[in-house]
């Protein structure tokens, strides 16, 4: 990935411009988009003490893949010939690469910190099956490349497993590794409402500002956030007699031209006036029409209600 570094001071904005290259026509315009990010990203509210503590790196510190380099920092070689693993610190908002001058100022061991980030790893991971596929080593190497990208930025991660190889080929694992958590919508409860609602998907920051100005709700993105990623605007109802929270969006899928979203609600007895909530889902960047959205529902409590 081609990245940028900007400004001074102890925290910095880095800004990867692949995806700006591909949907600008001249370098004019790379560099005005490049300019729009820093100026939005220019004055970061972040705790420095919260965010450099012990706990908050046990919390989440995570493992991520790169082209082998000689940045100085916790890494170690990975299966394959250039690329190498390291320690990341990744919030919603953020991430940062682990040093062990870090490590050393919070009291955590590097065998620890590996330790700490495989079982963060585990916990956040699903594993779902899919058709077996075939891939020559060339496409697979330019895949893993991407593997940090998507680490970064995107709600689904698709990892390929080795289990075996042939002359000529790979043969993969079946499976699709999955990030499923909270931090993958942001949710705004917009209260008791006559109004109706469409969803709407969100292609550009001027377009989800435009939106945020409309609804009146707080502006929890910025220009960044939408350099590889799209973001559905899902409307919910709420019924805080029938619902011990509000829903959560527990599982999110694109696949041709399909977008699957799956809550999980935390049904209860009871019935007053519900509310409007809405939900900006992740996505990873869709080339062509919008996708069809198709959504269902888990309840997570068996009961019948009767008349209630």
């Amino acid at each position: 990935l081609d990245a940028v570094v900007m400004g001074s001071g102890t925290i910095r904005p880095t800004i990867y411009i692949d995806s700006i290259i591909e949907n600008c026509t001249d370098v004019d315009k790379v560099v005005d988009r490049v300019i729009e990010i820093y100026e939005s990203n220019i004055n970061p509210s972040f705790d420095l003490d919260k965010i450099l503590s012990r706990d908050f790196i046990a919390e989440h510190i995570t493992i991520a893949l790169q082209k082998t380099s000689d940045e100085d920092i916790v890494k170690k070689p990975a299966e394959f010939e250039g690329i190498e693993q390291y320690l990341l610190v990744q919030d919603k908002d953020f991430s940062y690469k682990l040093t062990r001058l870090a490590l050393n100022t919070v009291g955590i061991d590097v065998t620890e910190a590996w330790d700490i980030a495989m079982d963060n790893l585990k916990a956040m991971t699903v594993f779902e099956p899919m058709a077996t596929p075939i891939i020559e080593p060339a496409i697979l190497v330019k895949l893993l490349l991407k593997v940090d990208d998507y680490m970064r930025n995107s709600l689904v991660i698709k990892l390929l497993i080795i289990f075996a190889s042939c002359i000529g080929a790979i043969i993969l694992a079946s499976y699709v590794v999955k990030i499923a958590r909270e931090s993958n919508s942001l949710t705004y409860d917009l209260g008791e409402s006559s109004n109706s609602y469409s969803d709407i998907f969100l292609t550009s920051f001027s377009e989800y500002e435009s939106l945020a100005n409309d609804l009146g709700i707080k502006k929890d993105l910025t220009a960044n956030n939408f350099v590889t990623n799209y973001y559905l605007a899902s409307f919910q109802d709420y019924d805080k007699c029938s619902e011990e929270r509000y829903k959560l969006v527990n599982k999110v899928t694109l696949n041709d031209n399909e977008l699957n979203i799956n809550f999980k609600v935390y049904n209860k007895c009871g019935w007053c006036k519900k509310h409007s909530v809405l939900y900006l889902i992740e996505l990873p960047k869709f080339n062509g029409d919008n996708p069809k959205i198709n959504y269902t529902y888990d309840f997570e409590n068996d009961i019948d209600c009767g008349n209630v």
